[in-house]
């Protein structure tokens, strides 16, 4: 189990002490339905757009197989790409990556701001019309995307590599719109499904965290780090327990339904200063998540996960619906299903 110093409480406040206590269990199918309660409510919904770009807070946004959507925009619909083999660019290649921030205009333009250098945009309707397709890999997997032009290509060089290494920014547009689940090879994990979906996410369609996680996180750290070290989709406010959502098997808000597929494993993506790229001296708030966040069950995913801590968790769509920021949120934790496991 993961070692804490949370308190421990019965039901959704179980905390990190019932992450592990069912790992045995691998029952999947034919679950008898669930059972819900009411957790607290959606604080808020983060959209990535561009994959490893800086967040875009939306109020409302639909929950679909593939991940938020707002309107136009689809959660990791954008990849920064390498011109010469296109392999896949992230904050940890390119920190400048974390800071470059979108809007939507009304006319399908998407522009990227960066400090220091003049806003860009890209037409989404001729981007798609162009229909010039570059072939990639994430983490292995093949992926495809439209090019985005020359523009914003030579933009994108200049502000995340001062022109050093050529890069291409690619848009998931008509040419993929459907991803399978990536085939994680270190360890199965039941509640994935094989008609599950994503776009350029790493894992899953969703990212969840809750308030009161960081809150907890926070109060170990000599300098506190905002939820956008974390890079969630939705997270959760109320006044559950630090680490509640280590015990929720689904999640519910409205009609939308999510099931939880795995702990989110924490890189030092984490430790990278979404302002302004720079990497923390001390590696926090990796340093101080080791300390309390690594697992001890089960031993084949601790040995693989030996210096990764679990900070919030990775769900996979069930049914779609639109959510809000304020909406109620109701789980189904591991103490009422005991016949369900993430591991």
């Amino acid at each position: 189990m993961l070692k804490s110093n949370v308190r421990l409480s019965a039901g959704v406040g179980v905390g990190v002490g019932v992450l592990t206590a069912y790992w045995a269990w691998r029952k999947y199918f034919n679950d008898p339905p669930l059972q819900w309660e009411e957790v607290g409510e959606v604080a808020s919904l983060i959209m990535y757009p561009i994959k490893s770009a800086y967040g875009v807070s939306v109020q409302n946004a639909q929950l679909t197989l593939n991940g938020l959507t707002a309107g136009p925009l689809q959660d990791r619909s954008f990849m920064v790409v390498t011109e010469e083999n296109g392999t896949f660019i992230t904050g940890r290649q390119a920190g400048a990556l974390l800071g470059v921030k979108i809007t939507l205009g009304d006319d399908h333009t998407l522009t990227l701001h960066a400090h220091g250098h003049d806003a860009i945009k890209v037409d989404l309707q001729s981007t798609i019309k162009q229909s010039r397709t570059i072939e990639s890999k994430v983490w292995g997997e093949s992926v495809r995307g439209v090019d985005c032009g020359d523009m914003v290509a030579q933009w994108l060089t200049a502000v995340l590599y001062k022109g050093e290494t050529r890069v291409r920014l690619i848009y998931k547009g008509g040419v993929m719109e459907r991803r399978p689940p990536r085939k994680l090879t270190y360890y199965t994990f039941p509640r994935i499904k094989d008609s599950d979906s994503l776009s350029y996410q790493d894992t899953a369609a969703f990212h969840l965290t809750t308030v009161t996680s960081l809150d907890d996180l926070n109060s170990r750290l000599d300098q506190p780090v905002p939820m956008a070290n974390f890079r969630p989709n939705i997270v959760v406010g109320g006044t559950i327990e630090p680490f509640a959502e280590d015990s929720w098997v689904a999640v519910r808000v409205g009609n939308a339904v999510i099931r939880k597929i795995k702990p989110s494993e924490r890189c030092l993506l984490t430790t990278i200063n979404p302002e302004n790229g720079e990497r923390h001296p001390d590696h926090e708030p990796m340093k101080t998540l080791r300390s309390y966040r690594l697992i001890s069950q089960p031993l084949e995913l601790a040995k693989t996960w030996a210096a990764k801590p679990v900070f919030g968790a990775h769900f996979a769509l069930d049914h779609g619906g639109e959510i809000r920021v304020g909406e109620k949120v109701m789980a189904a934790t591991v103490s009422a299903n005991p016949h369900i496991s993430v591991f």
